[in-house]
């Protein structure tokens, strides 16, 4: 199952996202910007590329919507807590201002992720 999952387009997010999340975060903090925009990027990268892998497996095994809801939402709540807890350990000045974006446009992401996922099936299957 693993094998078969787009690569080339989940390190493409990936690295977009390491730009973005890094530049709000530098402009977001006073002092330690740049610590907090390497760890804001850094972040990014790395949760990209497992929520990535995370909605493609889970997209095919959740048995109804409610089944999926569930699954993203635990990881919401999962990530969120841990940036957070990264930005206290480092220092960041301001965590909910560095983390809102992310939450904001990473359930718009997920959003759209599982919806091109789902029109994919229905191009696939006819439905």
């Amino acid at each position: 199952m693993i094998a078969s999952l787009p690569y080339k387009k989940i390190l493409k997010n990936a690295a977009a996202a390491f730009f973005i999340y890094g530049t709000w975060a530098y402009g977001a903090n006073d002092t330690g910007a740049v610590t907090s925009a390497f760890t804001q990027g850094s972040m990014s990268f790395a949760i990209t590329v497992i929520l990535a892998m995370y909605l493609e497996i889970i997209h095919r095994i959740a048995g109804n919507f409610i089944q999926l809801t569930g699954y993203v939402l635990a990881w919401f709540a999962f990530i969120v807590g841990t940036q957070a807890a990264v930005h206290y350990t480092v220092g960041t000045e301001h965590i909910f201002l560095t983390l809102l974006p992310g939450m904001i446009i990473g359930s718009i992401y997920v959003v759209g992720y599982l919806y091109h996922l789902k029109e994919g099936v229905k191009d696939e299957t006819g439905f």
